[in-house]
């Protein structure tokens, strides 16, 4: 096979550009057009309580519009992880709203649409970068036996087939649909934009001739501020400056003394970047630690799963559990490990006649390097695997595939560029839906891997917000058989217990999950819920006021502590909690409804009504905040207004037998006893062996025959 070639005359560039100006526009048109059509339904998509949830729409800096919340990204780790220029995109996307509508008060409530829709422009930018990246490889070092410009494809059509597989492989589809693969794709596309930058700038540099252009420092400034940008995205990036070191080593034949001055600098803001980040984001303890001798086995046996997944993209989900115990007990390790390093050797010693493949190798693997394992990082617990992690990995098979487009004959390579990437784009297109919702995509992580310990304590909590309780129990229950000592999934399975009135089940599981971990805030909390509800309620006061030793800002310990004083008679030092419930958290519907049952039981109605109504206003579907507003009002003889309110709480909550029999009360004073007596008839329904709703029943039944004497 022939040597590659340097291109170094004008001529030599034409193949890159050639044709008119119209099919200059069509190239970048039809990627942006076929992007689109794979990801335009993420646009319809639901947040997912996978990350999106501590990332967004509960992250607690994001509630609140102002600079000391953006500014706390930038002073600290947020979830163990300090990628401040992420957050801040989360930031500005989520309090958009407020700058269109000037409505700066009041919680902010992030829009999932403004999310999906960051995440698919900013994957089309960097599906655009790609393909000019592509277009200034080739451009440089034209393919042997692509002589003939007439027969081969040309060199910018073949570099838009590559950024096409960047587009659009199904193993993209996880960073681009999931809100939080924000970080990915945000990091992915300045990565990608620093690397163009950085070409552009040694293409310069390159160029025949002594005097140095006057925009080459412009070019390698801008250069290294992406670079910096795609940084402070995530710390991943760290490897960029051997990404374009490779890149340029071979599009342009650079020589260490060529790139020494350029790289230098390069190399030392990743290390001080690597120091930074080490000293600031706490360390990583997985429950299993692979031994050193075992971690290149481990990444070269992750290397050799993504190939397989970028040839034959099937089963693709979220958790593939190919954690490093998972690996090292199979006997194959070996095998697996080894081909990705007798792969390397053979590109190595192969290097003259296949270097443009050994620079898409090195690309590919220098891009996953910081995820193979080598290092411990949090996922690993789940899976040292995930797609998220091929983002700008997917650079060096573009790279590929734009080459071996560009070596064959127009006919041949436009029929099986087509084949190719019409098969990815299917298999894209079915893959997004799965990404809608949280419960079907769980579903569909456990259809992957049934064995996934992430897919089933998450569906469980899920099922557990849409008051699925009996169903979310066995997925909490294997969740634990798969993981015995998950503090949170014991925390999750006790909540669903005890709503279902098993309060000896979940007072063990909270007590397992503080013998796991003891420092365990919420725990201690919900702990405290549950012995109150068993009227034990000095016990249930020690462990609040633990919760709030351990953590003085958790408002829902404050809450939950002053409910409990509520109930004991202590309403001053209810009171105090209640307000810095409140204080905490200006959004707290629920501790607004507790702080008016609370002035209800003192008879300060007043006070109560305010607080039902502020309550109503951050939540008006809150069934809870309308039955106590219409108690309050009933006991002011508001006959009218009571109705209204209790009507709607039924009509949130129908099976909410408390404000059916306070209705059926209100309509029976009124007259309107076949209104009355159908309230009543709804409890019985459901509860037949009632004893409340069967007197009231009784009473409706004298009022009725009464007002017929009259």
């Amino acid at each position: 096979m022939a040597e590659d070639h340097p291109e170094t005359n004008s001529s030599d560039q034409a193949p890159a550009t050639r044709g008119n100006g119209s099919a200059e526009i069509i190239r970048p048109i039809i990627l942006i057009l076929v992007t689109i059509a794979v990801f335009w339904p993420v646009l319809g998509h639901e947040f997912l309580a996978y990350d999106d949830s501590v990332d967004v729409y509960k992250n607690p800096f994001l509630q609140a519009r102002s600079l000391e919340n953006l500014l706390h990204f930038w002073r600290y780790p947020y979830e163990g992880l300090y990628t401040p220029l992420t957050y801040t995109g989360y930031a500005l996307a989520a309090w958009a709203p407020t700058w269109l509508t000037a409505d700066f008060s009041g919680v902010v409530v992030p829009d999932p649409r403004l999310f999906h829709s960051l995440n698919v422009l900013l994957h089309l930018l960097s599906v655009l970068i790609v393909w000019r990246i592509l277009v200034l490889l080739l451009g440089r070092r034209r393919p042997p036996g692509a002589r003939n410009e007439n027969q081969t494809l040309p060199l910018s059509w073949a570099a838009c087939g590559g950024a096409l597989l960047f587009a659009i492989h199904p193993i993209q589809v996880e960073p681009v649909a999931w809100v939080a693969g924000f970080k990915d794709v945000l990091f992915g596309s300045l990565a990608l934009a620093a690397i163009w930058r950085y070409l552009g700038f040694i293409d310069t540099k390159m160029q025949p001739g002594t005097v140095r252009p006057p925009h080459l420092n412009l070019q390698y400034g801008a250069a290294t501020t992406l670079y910096c940008l795609a940084l402070l995205a995530k710390p991943t990036a760290v490897v960029l400056p051997v990404i374009v070191w490779l890149l340029a080593a071979w599009g342009w034949r650079c020589s260490w003394r060529d790139q020494i001055g350029s790289l230098s600098v390069w190399v030392a803001i990743a290390l001080a970047w690597g120091l930074l980040t080490r000293w600031v984001q706490p360390g990583t303890a997985l429950v299993f630690e692979p031994p050193w001798w075992a971690r290149p086995l481990i990444a070269g046996d992750a290397v050799l799963f993504y190939l397989a997944k970028l040839a034959l993209p099937l089963e693709l989900g979220p958790d593939y559990g190919r954690t490093p115990q998972v690996v090292l007990a199979r006997g194959w390790l070996i095998l697996t490990g080894l081909v990705p390093v007798a792969m390397a050797f053979l590109l190595w010693f192969k290097r003259r006649q296949l270097g443009w493949l050994g620079t898409a190798a090195g690309v590919f693997v220098i891009g996953l390097l910081p995820v193979l394992g080598l290092i411990s990082f949090s996922f690993q617990r789940y899976s040292t695997v995930a797609d998220r992690y091929v983002y700008l990995a997917m650079l060096g098979p573009a790279l590929v595939l734009a080459w071996g487009l560009s070596r064959l004959r127009i006919k041949y390579a436009a029929t099986g560029g087509a084949i190719v990437l019409g098969l990815f784009l299917l298999r894209s297109a079915w893959q997004v839906p799965y990404w809608h919702d949280t419960v079907t995509f769980f579903e569909h992580a456990l259809q992957v891997n049934a064995n996934s310990f992430l897919a089933h304590t998450n569906l469980g909590f899920v099922l557990t917000e849409q008051g699925q309780d009996a169903a979310a129990i066995p997925h909490f229950n294997e969740a634990l058989r798969l993981e015995p000592d998950s503090p949170v999934t014991h925390l999750n399975l006790g909540g669903a217990l005890e709503r279902q009135g098993r309060f000896e089940e979940a007072i063990h599981h909270y007590n397992e999950a503080l013998r796991i971990v003891p420092t365990y805030a919420r725990a201690h909390t919900n702990l405290g819920v549950a012995l109150a509800k068993q009227g034990q309620y000095d016990e249930a006061i020690e462990h609040h006021e633990e919760a709030l030793r351990i953590e003085p800002g958790f408002a829902e310990a404050h809450n939950h502590l002053a409910n409990v004083l509520a109930r004991r008679g202590r309403f001053q030092e209810a009171m105090q909690h209640y307000s810095e419930a409140l204080r905490l958290n200006p959004g707290y519907a629920q501790a607004h409804i507790n702080i008016g049952i609370a002035y209800a039981m003192q008879k300060q109605f007043d006070k109560a009504q305010h607080h039902f109504s502020e309550a109503l206003k951050l939540d008006p579907t809150s069934a809870k905040a309308h039955a106590n507003l219409a108690g309050v009002l009933l006991q002011q003889m508001k006959l009218q207004e009571a109705e209204l309110h209790y009507t709607e709480a039924v009509r949130l909550n129908p099976r909410y037998t408390n404000a059916h029999l306070r209705l059926s009360t209100v309509l029976a004073a009124q007259g309107e006893f076949d209104r009355a007596r159908y309230h009543v008839s709804e409890v019985l329904r459901m509860v037949p062996d009632h004893r409340a709703a069967r007197q009231i029943l009784e009473r409706i039944e004298y009022l009725d025959r009464s007002s017929d004497t009259q």
